[in-house]
């Protein structure tokens, strides 16, 4: 019979008969184990939001420590006491920086602040068991000494208590009798002591039922904030003094006005005490502000009339903003010795400056560089003309007072404007005169000494004339002469230059209008180098045509290259030895007729042997292509003149033959740009369809994902990244055929190295390298490799990357993390996780399992109840059996283990 370890400290209890010869070794590590158990002890905290303290089965472990010193952590932490079947009594102190609480079962728990020791115990009640603190209710007889005493509820002495140290009470003390506190007294966190209060904290609130009397012997009450005194309150003499202790910081007086704070008055002690009002001083009728120590100015009301006085001088306002008389009255009045002399009246909103005295000028007088200047005088003696003294600036317009339309405008600067008839016909600016620049029906005439309508713009007709005149330009430069410009943003043509023959007798063959390129020889001569000639070949009404020349100089001799008769086009119409040529970006012979040798050459080059009439040629001519067409087929024929090959394509009824020579390529789309290349079958636009902007070769279809298709749509897919999709519609997808022997089908690697395979011989298929796996879910993520799991009654959905994302899966159970022994519905263990955080659990074939014990090959395993498996007491299969170790492993603590799975 297998060892057992059943009890609380987890000793290993040997079988009857078993471990001969090593009796005492075992019975030695239980000393060991049972003396560790009343000892002291460390172990870290994970900083997680979980772990676990697990007593190891027959093992030295930490955790077992009577006194246990808990580090690490970092967070609030759960801890769960393990296995939840031991009995077991610990002193735990908690070192880290966060709360700590223990469970073991669905019971009560024990939270052990940072910083405190508690002493715990489990009950060994396994799921439902209970973590008990075992200070609670302490009854102490006799005398008990410490240091520090803290008390989170009441506390109750029924005799002296002498306290040297610190006593925190968190509930109310009741003393009927005098409470003598000769180190002081401290009530939260207000200490009083001897002549002194101090609160570490917060605020310090007097409520009394009656008035508060503050009684200061020495006259004087401090204020201080933080040890510094900022102010006083003192009696001198019986006179109230308020203080401000600290340079140059005021004195506030602050109410609330409607339920916002106001200040009232400031005095600012940075500028001798000025009392700065947020709002009105109100004095009754003939009470007076009175300044200066001489009485020199008053404000104040007679109960009428408001009044300022300076009876001793002048009255200087001195303001950095605006000074704003506002009359109600309309008028305000300037006296000397109570005589008015000058009234400012308010006129239907103007303003208007009157002088009272009978031919009293009004003048605007300035200083002129140290020398007063009468800038503007109004003569009133003759009806208020005006009298500059020098130049007059308009900021706008001179208008005429009869005749308001017409006007000199000045609206802009460095800009006049003449306005006739409300019409403005003159413009002036920096940068441009304008004439009739608002496009009126104004007409611009200019007269010669012999012609009154030498030239005329007549506006209404938007047409310029020029009567018997020869318009001459000269220019000493190379840039144009003459620009036609449209700004017209329509779609119809401009600018336009029209030529005229306004002839009375029309004639065939007339001509409509030339223009002439000349310039003159080396011997002066003036030569037409160019002549362009338009004619008339036919002027009858109804059939009119059209034609147009061009003619240049050759060898001395004007010849015409070009015609555009109503017929045809003509280049070289008087057949001289000229050449016509095209190019390209790349090519200067793109398409070349070659007027002497009569052949037309496309591609480059000139004539070669062989007979064609026409043929493509690159520029150095190593290689050319001809056409030679015949009655029944079309040779185009390629040559290589470097290795004199021929790469024959023909052409013949609905058959192309490409006919490569050995060891050339056949490519398309050899520059990669973005085209695709498409192969259509009788029943199939995309029988082969290579997508050039997604880089995938498909067969049967144009689908860049037929891995996702839902429908009926099929083909194969093979992407540039070596990936291939497949999708069949109601048949067989994919078909793998060994012939003639037994072996591997199906080679399965991971970066380069055979992982597994598929094998068949004769008609048994292998799967090499086998683990059953399930998808699952309902655990961690982050759940360890080899965690045993079982199943709850609970399907598990589709990942949210799938077509049926979030539906249940039929068949597919979700898991738990095993959390009883022996546990019958053991699914399998952890295997991994995908990028879709989807749970793959490891049922059969092999894998990998995390034991808990030593472990020997051929040992079965059963669940631990704790995510770990431990070896099965017996040698049966059963419901609950996990698999069979392959490989033992004498470590007797948590390890991953090669099994056999048997969960499938």
């Amino acid at each position: 019979m297998a060892s057992t370890y059943v009890n609380n400290l987890r000793l290993e209890e040997i079988g009857t008969g078993e471990q001969s010869g090593t009796w005492g070794d075992t019975t030695n590590t239980n000393l060991e184990i049972i003396g560790q158990a009343v000892a002291w002890g460390t172990r870290a905290i994970a900083n997680a939001s979980t772990d676990n303290i697990t007593i190891a089965d027959g093992a030295l472990d930490a955790d077992r420590c009577l006194g246990l010193k808990l580090t690490g952590g970092g967070q609030a932490c759960t801890v769960s006491l393990l296995p939840n079947t031991s009995s077991k009594t610990w002193f735990m102190y908690n070192a880290t920086a966060a709360a700590l609480t223990f469970t073991c079962g669905s019971g009560a728990n024990v939270i052990i602040p940072a910083g405190q020791t508690k002493v715990i115990a489990t009950d060994g009640l396994g799921s439902g068991g209970v973590v008990h603190d075992l200070l609670t209710a302490v009854n102490l007889a006799g005398t008990t000494v410490v240091d520090d005493l803290t008390v989170s509820d009441d506390l109750t002495v029924t005799d002296d208590v002498a306290i040297g140290g610190l006593a925190t009470i968190g509930e109310t003390l009741a003393v009927t009798g005098v409470v003598t506190a000769n180190a002081g007294v401290v009530v939260d966190n207000i200490t009083i002591d001897g002549q002194e209060i101090d609160v570490s904290s917060g605020d310090l609130t007097l409520d009394v039922a009656g008035d508060i009397l503050l009684n200061a012997d020495g006259g004087d009450i401090f204020l201080a904030d933080d040890s510094v005194t900022f102010g006083k309150l003192k009696n001198s003499s019986s006179h109230f003094f308020i203080q401000s202790l600290v340079a140059d910081k005021d004195i506030l007086i602050i109410g609330n006005d409607g339920g916002s704070e106001v200040t009232a008055v400031e005095f600012d002690m940075s500028d001798a005490g000025t009392a700065i009002f947020n709002h009105d001083i109100k004095l009754s009728d003939n009470s007076r502000i009175i300044f200066g120590g001489g009485s020199d100015l008053a404000i104040y009301s007679n109960g009428t009339d408001g009044r300022m006085e300076a009876p001793n001088g002048d009255l200087v306002v001195d303001v950095a903003g605006d000074i704003v008389l506002d009359v109600d009255g309309a008028n305000v009045f300037l006296k000397d010795g109570g005589s008015e002399y000058v009234r400012f009246t308010q006129v239907s909103g103007g303003l208007r400056i009157q002088t009272v005295a009978q031919d009293a000028d009004i003048v605007f007088r300035g200083n002129d560089n140290g020398g007063d200047v009468d800038a503007l005088t109004l003569d009133m003696s003759d009806a208020g003309s005006a009298i500059f003294n020098n130049a007059i600036y308009l900021n706008a317009d001179l208008i005429h007072t009869g005749d308001t339309d017409t006007q000199f405008q000045f609206s802009n600067a460095n800009e006049m404007r003449l306005i006739a008839g409300n019409v403005e016909t003159f413009k002036t600016t920096a940068t441009e005169v304008s004439v009739n620049d608002q496009s009126a029906d104004v007409d611009f005439r200019v007269e010669t000494n012999a012609q009154a309508n030498a030239f005329v713009i007549d506006a209404g007709a938007d047409t310029i004339t020029m009567t018997q005149q020869v318009v001459t330009m000269t220019h000493s430069g190379n840039g144009p002469q003459l620009i036609l410009q449209s700004t017209d943003t329509d779609s119809s043509g401009g600018p336009q230059l029209t030529l005229f023959r306004n002839s009375s007798s029309p004639a065939d063959n007339d001509n409509a209008g030339r223009i002439v390129f000349s310039a003159e020889n080396d011997a002066g001569e003036e030569i037409d180098y160019s002549r362009i000639i338009t004619y008339i070949p036919d002027v009858s009404n109804g059939s009119e045509d059209g034609a147009f020349q061009h003619y240049i100089f050759k060898d001395g001799t004007s010849i015409q290259r070009l015609e555009h008769s109503p017929s045809e086009t003509v280049f070289n119409q008087d057949s001289a030895d000229v050449d016509f040529r095209v190019e390209s970006d790349g090519a200067t012979h793109m398409l070349m007729v070659d007027a002497g040798a009569n052949l037309v050459l496309v591609g480059g080059g000139t004539n070669t042997s062989g007979g064609a009439k026409f043929k493509v040629a690159e520029s150095s001519q190593n290689c050319e292509l001809s056409l030679n067409a015949t009655s029944s087929a079309t040779d185009i024929v390629s040559y290589n003149r470097n290795s004199g090959a021929y790469h024959p394509l023909f052409l013949s009824a609905s058959n192309i033959t490409l006919v490569p020579t050995a060891g050339s390529s056949v490519i398309f789309n050899d520059a990669g740009v973005d085209a695709d290349f498409r192969v259509e079958s009788d029943g199939n636009t995309h029988a082969l369809f290579v997508d050039g902007s997604n880089s995938i070769v498909h067969i049967g279809t144009s689908d860049p994902s037929v891995a996702g298709n839902t429908g009926s749509a099929s083909g194969i897919n093979l992407d540039s990244g070596g990936g291939i999709e497949a999708a069949a519609y109601q048949k067989v997808v994919a078909y793998f055929n060994r012939m003639n022997n037994d072996g591997t089908i199906v080679d399965l690697r991971q970066n380069g190295t055979s992982e597994g395979s598929i094998s068949v011989s004769g008609s048994t298929v292998s799967y090499n390298g086998f683990a059953g796996r399930h998808e699952s879910s309902g655990i961690a993520t982050n759940t360890a490799v080899g965690t045993v799991v079982s199943t709850i009654d609970e399907l598990d959905t589709y990942p949210a990357d799938s077509t049926k994302a979030g539906q249940t899966r039929a068949d597919h159970a979700k898991v738990k993390v095993s959390d009883s022994v022996g546990d019958a519905r053991v699914y399998g263990v952890v295997d991994d996780f995908d990028e879709n955080d989807k749970l793959f659990v490891v049922s059969v074939g092999i894998a990998s399992v995390k034991v808990t014990g030593s472990c020997s090959g051929g040992d079965l395993l059963e669940s631990n109840g704790d995510g770990t498996a431990k070896v099965q007491s017996d040698d049966i299969v059963r419901s609950k059996t996990i698999g069979k170790v392959t490989i033992g492993n004498s470590n007797t603590g948590v390890k991953l283990v090669s099994c056999v799975m048997y969960c499938g």
